[in-house]
Parts: structure tokens; sequence; C-alpha cells
């Protein structure tokens, strides 16, 4: 992906090769070549860098930032989203709750279950345990500890999402 950059700054552009062709072969004539062959490598080397400028090679893509200049995928952010979900006592702080909330009742709504009528309330209860089913029918009822969650996520992970490719 490469953007382009503005007039002006393109116009400034084009003052390195004038520059590297004017003082490359000063520079090369003061340390001892002759004129000559000074010209030959001012004129080369400005046709690089002239030519690398045509063919975009100085553009740079330009991609959306995270707020808060946070960088996506720094071991920070991973150690942040793990202290975001579980407290110090390996229990689901109140993000990590809506979190854990959210994704279990999208993910069931998708797979077709319903927490409206007694059946969909017992087919939950069968996948996910009655712990589970009662926080997510109820968001002040105790949210299920470390382990709870991971048998949730796997057990969510083995549903087929019948609603997903409407």
């Amino acid at each position: 992906m490469s953007v382009q950059p503005d007039d002006g700054r393109r116009r400034r552009w084009w003052v390195w090769p004038v520059v590297v062709g004017i003082g490359g072969p000063v520079l090369a004539f003061t340390i001892g070549l002759d004129a000559a062959h000074s010209l030959m490598i001012g004129l080369a080397v400005a046709l690089v860098v002239a030519g690398s400028r045509v063919i975009g090679l100085g553009d740079q893509a330009v991609w959306p930032r995270l707020p808060f200049g946070r960088r996506d995928g720094a071991r920070r952010d991973v150690s942040s989203l793990s202290w975001s979900l579980y407290g110090q006592q390996r229990e689901l702080t109140g993000s990590g709750r809506r979190r854990l909330r959210r994704v279990c009742l999208d993910t069931l709504e998708l797979a077709g279950f319903s927490l409206d009528t007694p059946d969909g309330v017992r087919a939950v209860e069968d996948l996910l345990g009655r712990p589970v089913t009662a926080f997510l029918i109820d968001e002040d009822q105790p949210a299920p500890d470390l382990r709870g969650v991971q048998r949730t996520l796997t057990a969510l992970t083995a549903v087929p999402l019948r609603k997903a490719h409407r």
C-alpha cells in the first residue's frame, strides 16, 4: 500500500537529487578523483535517488494508530489485557465479566440457543453448566473462576454457529 505525499512534500523531495548531483562530484573531486569520474559518480547517484522517488521507494504506508500511543502486539498490551480480565485473586474484573458475558450471549445467539425459554435454559445448562447459565441470565450472579472461564470458552468453540452465515 503506497500513499502519495502532498505536492509540497513532493517538490521538496526533488531537492535531494540536485544536492547529491552537485555535492557528490564536488566531494569526489575534493578527495582526489578526476573531473570525469567525479561527474559520473554524481550523475549515477542522483539518478538512483531520483529513480527511487519516481518508482515510489520513499513512500510510506499509513496505518491507523491505536489510541493512547499504544502499539499493537506489544508485550505490555497482552499483559494489560490479561490484567483487565483477571484480578490478583484470579477472579474476573468488571470489564472481564462484561466481555465474557457478551461473548457467551453472542455465541449462543449465533448458535440458536435462547435463554428466554425453559428448554433453551436447560440446553445452555447442559452445554455450559448451571453456574455459568445463572451468570448469563443474571449478571449479578458470581462469574466463573479462571478454570470455569476456560471450560466455558472451550465449550463455546465447539458449538456450530447456525446463524453466522445468514
